[in-house]
């Protein structure tokens, strides 16, 4: 299949059955050296000539090099002899592939039977940088500075009043705190009390939360008072509450019982049964992970690491570990929500030097094109969806960034990192960024239906084996039987993950798409079954589509299109869906439609659907009046949606709004007016004057 190309259909095939000799005779006259000048309008034309051989000529219209094309032609020879040979083969076994690919093949048997070296708990490797550096910077947060021996003496007294409190080895513990030094020091008192933990962020909904406690037989919670409606069927220990009587327990350090084997941590994410599914990850499959990040890029007790991403988020959970491994410093930006102001001033504050996060959470660091604050960076890791050079390009070239950038790939259930790629400079003109190649003790396959290995340059689903596969999914042995799976011929389990990319000849792995409906939103898995099941679960819903469509500015933004008994409210829908979910789940748009179009096969036309949606008009230039505070807010919607205008009646989510600008628009909103905006309240008043309104009278009390 040719790349890139939009044709009716890509390939044709002429079959030449006339005869043709080197001369051509008439009467009276004759016509030697013929000479024919062919040419092909189309992506990819192979012509077969039969005369006393059989000759295949390939011609591409311009889309296609002359590599390409020799390639396309060595291998079509090799199948076609492969078949001679042995024409009772299946055309879906691997008796097509050619010797280098059979050698990879034997080479990727070969490392799947080495066993992967010694490795260590990640408290035992906590433990001994502590010993190492006990007076190295650990923490920098809020204007709060801790060293390794400060950080440690509040860890250890936490351990023990959650032992006092009846915690014991082996639970899972939730801990549900905005991102701060309480945060890290809960999740480090978790494991130095030989327990587990889950993230449980308090922006999500209280049944969501509730759920996931449930589901995760979560014994304990660490949080705060404020919350403790969202926990009543957990035992909770709020540290604002007790914060006199932990800083009066003992600090001498907790013995460990826990092993390699044991769970570290559970990372929820969306389920297509309409529940979270949790992914329990050991300290084994974290451990390999950490040491090649550590080795691999050279970490040292010279890195600041700034941690910028949701700790609910399975990339987050390696920049609050390896920091403390590798004698560097975590650094906290105090922001509640996505803050890209707080974010640059925080680097150039504290000169970090790391930074991971979601492709899309970093391009608006880029947007001033000041890039001053970013120099301190040495290298920016960008996972969970791919990556759109259009928006680096510029940052790279400038004299500020002496910093490599890093593609890093892989789902949750295979402990964060599967595959990583290094950006070069040839990387820039095309079209999309290779996710790599696979990190120690990892293995990658890329399988057909039948489970067989695929040609090089071919596309196929993804399947990832070694030491970082999960355990499985939380209390869903049905769900983990289906993705956790044994191939034939490879040793161990594989997740079948449901993307689709091709392997390069020179090994390097692309993404090409997937395989389902799922989605990433800022690096987020979402499921949109999962939507679409909330949706139709409210009144006079009958059915529901949800789709991901990409703005001009390559943001992901969800569409809902929706049959229903009687008109709805979109304002009233999605009030409705932030009881159930998180907010980057619910949609920017509710399109009402009077059923949903299929096509002929009988699938549902996305494409059809997609029309019916009706785009802005270009607002007008005649400002509403305004007052000075309505004013200011204005003036965050221009800034944030990049409009010229905003009226009174301006709905945030028809101008183009998502869950990533809404939270930048509630932070600049809370700055300016000295007053706390949640991110839900712009879902739950949209329209601009509501919102105004809402914010006043924050003000006034």
């Amino acid at each position: 299949q040719a790349p890139q190309l939009a044709s009716l259909f890509d390939v044709l095939f002429v079959y030449e059955n006339y005869p043709i000799g080197p001369s051509l005779e008439l009467p009276g006259i004759e016509i030697s050296d013929v000479i024919a000048g062919e040419s092909t309008h189309y992506p990819l034309t192979v012509t077969a000539q039969l005369t006393h051989q059989l000759q295949l000529k390939w011609r591409s219209g311009g889309e296609l090099t002359e590599d390409f094309l020799r390639r396309i032609a060595a291998r079509f020879e090799w199948h076609l002899t492969q078949l001679l040979a042995e024409p009772d083969q299946s055309v879906m076994n691997e008796c097509c592939l050619m010797p280098d690919e059979v050698a990879a093949r034997k080479e990727a048997q070969t490392e799947l039977s080495k066993t992967a070296p010694h490795a260590k708990t990640v408290t035992e490797c906590y433990r001994e940088q502590v010993s190492k550096t006990p007076d190295a910077v650990a923490v920098l947060a809020q204007g709060v500075t801790l060293s390794y021996q400060g950080f440690d003496h509040r860890v250890q007294q936490l351990a023990h009043f959650m032992r006092q409190k009846g915690v014991v080895a082996n639970s899972r513990i939730g801990i549900c705190l905005p991102r701060s030094v309480d945060y890290l020091v809960s999740l480090y008192a978790a494991l130095s009390s030989s327990c587990s933990y889950v993230p449980l962020d308090s922006q999500l909904p209280s049944a969501r939360l509730k759920s996931m406690c449930a589901i995760a037989k979560v014994t304990h919670v660490l949080t705060l008072s404020e919350f403790s409606a969202y926990f009543s069927e957990c035992a909770c220990i709020y540290l604002d509450q007790d914060d006199s009587t932990i800083q009066a327990s003992p600090s001498d350090v907790m013995p460990l019982t826990v092993q390699p084997d044991d769970e570290l941590y559970v990372i929820f994410t969306s389920g297509t049964t309409g529940q979270p599914k949790g992914t329990s990850i050991t300290h084994r499959s974290e451990f390999h992970l950490l040491q090649w990040y550590q080795q691999c890029f050279a970490m040292n007790a010279d890195d600041r690491h700034l941690v910028i991403s949701s700790p609910g988020f399975d990339l987050t959970q390696k920049n609050l570990l390896v920091p403390l491994l590798s004698g560097g410093s975590v650094v906290i930006p105090s922001m509640p929500y996505y803050d890209d102001v707080e974010i640059l001033h925080c680097l150039s504050r504290s000169k970090a030097t790391r930074l991971n996060c979601a492709p899309s959470m970093f391009y608006p660091l880029l947007a001033s094109k000041d890039y001053t604050a970013l120099s301190s960076l040495k290298t920016v890791f960008l996972g969970g969806e791919p990556i759109h050079l259009k928006h680096l390009s510029e940052w790279l070239a400038s004299q500020e960034c002496q910093c490599e950038v890093v593609n890093t790939y892989g789902p949750t259930e295979c402990t964060d990192i599967a595959t990583y790629y290094r950006l070069q400079q040839a990387d820039f003109t095309e079209h999309s960024v290779p996710i790599g190649r696979a990190i120690p003790w990892v293995h990658t396959l890329v399988l057909n239906d039948a489970h067989k290995m695929v040609p090089f340059e071919t596309e196929g689903e993804l399947y990832i084996g070694g030491v970082g596969v999960s355990q499985g999914y939380v209390g869903q042995p049905e769900q983990t039987a289906d993705k956790f799976i044994v191939i034939d011929g490879y040793k161990g389990r594989f997740y079948k993950t449901g993307d689709r990319v091709s392997l390069t000849q020179t090994g390097e792995l692309r993404f090409l798409g997937r395989s389902d409906d799922q989605v990433k939103i800022r690096g987020l898995r979402i499921e949109l079954a999962e939507i679409e099941g909330q949706i139709e679960r409210c009144d006079n819903v009958t059915s529901a589509i949800v789709l991901c469509e990409q703005t001009e500015q390559g943001e992901s933004v969800l569409l809902a299109f929706i049959v229903t008994t009687r008109g709805l409210a979109s304002d009233d829908l999605q009030a409705a869906l932030l009881q159930a979910l998180p907010h980057y789940m619910v949609p920017s748009e509710f399109i009402l439609v009077e059923s949903i179009p299929l096509t002929l096969n009988g699938k549902v036309d996305k494409r059809q659907l997609l029309s019916f949606r009706v785009h802005r008009d270009t607002p007008s230039t005649e400002q509403s009046s305004l007052t000075v505070e309505q004013q200011l807010i204005a003036s965050i919607w221009q800034q944030v949606l990049n409009m010229s205008v905003i009226r009174e009646k301006d709905h945030f989510f028809q101008l183009g709004g998502h869950s990533l600008t809404a939270m930048q628009v509630c932070v600049r909103v809370s700055r300016r007016l000295n007053v706390d905006i949640s991110v839900n309240i712009l879902f739950e008043y949209p329209v601009f004057v509501d919102f105004c309104q809402f914010c006043k009278k924050q003000s006034q009390s």
